[in-house]
């Protein structure tokens, strides 16, 4: 979870999962003309300046929700 000074919906989170003791962060990039969610070897940061690709906001989804 990360802080945020941005009146955004959801909290702001990163995700990294550890794969054979090798570290993988979620960004998304532009790629041919689309937004992709990908995972890329490191770490993530414990403190992001700014705007970034690797955080996402935390929502809650009910079944009825579309």
């Amino acid at each position: 979870c990360y802080k945020t000074t941005m009146p955004r919906a959801g909290v702001p989170v990163a995700f990294s999962v550890q794969v054979e003791n090798k570290s993988y962060y979620m960004c998304c990039e532009r790629e041919c003309g689309e937004m992709i969610v990908r995972f890329k070897e490191g770490e993530v940061p414990k403190e992001i300046p700014g705007e970034s690709n690797i955080i996402f906001f935390k929502k809650t989804f009910t079944s009825c929700c579309s």
